[in-house]
């Protein structure tokens, strides 16, 4: 996230857009302490066998396991 964010605020010039983009991303990723499940694991290979999970934030994908 920190690479993403340097990219909107130092290449992009948009420091606030930043740091509103970084929120969004994190309060989602806070979200999954709550029933994580729902969030389906990845269809395609080698995803599913490691029941990696995927959802998205605007145009960001957010990944992990549980």
């Amino acid at each position: 996230m920190e690479k993403l964010y340097n990219f909107i605020a130092y290449v992009l010039q948009e420091s606030e857009k930043a740091m509103n983009q970084y929120n969004r991303i994190a309060n989602a990723i806070l979200t999954l302490d709550r029933m994580a499940e729902r969030i389906h694991v990845m269809e395609s290979e080698p995803e599913h066998s490691k029941k990696i999970r995927r959802f998205l934030v605007d145009h960001y994908s957010v990944f992990f396991i549980i």
